[in-house]
């Protein structure tokens, strides 16, 4: 219950990752999900990718991606629960857009 609590999903993931069930979303089709001002993502390059991905997860997230293109397969005993992380989270996506955007730090204010 209290890995359910903290990461919803991930004794799903594992059951379905188990099973050689669990689907992995490309970033290109989280991309091109994004409308709004979230759309500029779809023409984020694969090397800004990478170094989005260096900035947001490599440093402390402790979910294994599947989805970039290249990553290792998932190897985990199964004893354990691992920790997947099967497509881009919002947090990504956000920050992919403020790196095609920058800051949002001027949104919704007056010019000065």
């Amino acid at each position: 219950m209290a890995l359910d609590y903290i990461y919803p999903g991930e004794l799903a993931n594992w059951s379905l990752w188990l099973q050689t069930d669990l689907p992995v979303t490309p970033w290109s089709e989280t991309a091109e999900r994004q409308s709004g001002r979230f759309q500029i993502v779809r023409e984020l390059g694969d090397a800004a990718l990478q170094k989005v991905i260096a900035t947001v997860c490599q440093p402390g997230c402790l979910k294994q991606r599947l989805w970039p293109a290249g990553s290792p397969p998932l190897n985990a005993p199964l004893d354990e629960i691992p920790l997947i992380c099967p497509e881009a989270c919002n947090f990504l996506v956000s920050q992919a857009r403020e790196k095609m955007k920058g800051p949002d730090s001027l949104e919704g204010q007056p010019p000065a």
